[in-house]
């Protein structure tokens, strides 16, 4: 059985559907939760989740969101609130049985599975050994893990909607697990850059979604390199910025 393996999409529904379009082919998808953000909701992810069927559970965003911290972003206008009921209803883990096989899906390790950040090269990776399992599925760090713990095959396929991985260039990536051969690979692609967009916020507590108007400034990164300093005369975002950034007098 080919399981493909999404997490930390975070209202980001352009990376989500580039995941499924690369992952085009696996017998079923499952999010390792945080869907969304932990004040924003996104109805776009949360139904195509649905759409597709894919097993879903929650990571620490839905808490915030869904929890007493959350009372202010949930009564944003535009929420599908059959949409937040789903999402509510998810478990913070799940144990599949796949072909005979048993896979745990956590969002962040099988003892605590919600708050802990274990990375490629955390000591504590190779406690997910102990699981009652033969795969180990876990997000939350935004950052690529395959890794055989013992007899558990532990995989954190990145993030499909916020790239943080400095050693895949910060680019988006999912993953794919055959359970038959117990052998997983991770699929990079590019970030979407929010759309071409970005949210910023101002020392003077306002905020302002600004949608970017000049391609050199969401140039992609290639060769894993951000260039620093790079001329750009005349950029109507740059000039954008520089004016709401400047002291007035």
């Amino acid at each position: 059985m080919k399981l493909g393996i999404v997490s930390d999409i975070h209202c980001n529904i352009q990376g989500l559907d580039r995941a499924l379009e690369l992952m085009n082919g696996v017998d079923q998808v499952l999010c390792l939760g945080d869907s969304i953000y932990e004040y924003r909701f996104s109805n776009e992810v949360i139904a195509r989740l649905i759409e597709i069927g894919a097993p879903t559970i929650q990571g620490n965003h839905e808490e915030t969101f869904l929890g007493p911290m959350g009372v202010r972003a949930r009564a944003r206008e535009g929420i599908d609130p059959d949409l937040m009921q789903w999402l509510a209803e998810r478990p913070h883990r799940l144990e599949l049985d796949c072909d005979g096989k048993k896979v745990l899906m956590v969002h962040s390790t099988p003892w605590e599975p919600r708050g802990a950040y274990i990375y490629r090269h955390s000591p504590e990776l190779e406690r997910f050994g102990e699981a009652d399992a033969d795969f180990v599925l876990f997000g939350h760090t935004h950052q690529q893990v395959i890794h055989r713990a013992g007899d558990v095959l532990v995989v954190n396929p990145g993030s499909a909607g916020d790239a943080r991985d400095p050693d895949n260039g910060r680019q988006l990536s999912c993953a794919v697990l055959d359970t038959e051969t117990e052998e997983a690979r991770i699929i990079d692609y590019p970030a979407s850059y929010h759309n071409s967009a970005a949210g910023l916020s101002f020392a003077d507590g306002h905020a302002e979604i600004k949608k970017w108007l000049d391609p050199r400034t969401i140039k992609p990164i290639n060769n894993r390199l951000m260039p620093l300093n790079v001329a750009s005369p005349n950029n109507k975002d740059m000039i954008w910025l520089a004016d709401r950034t400047t002291i007035r007098k």
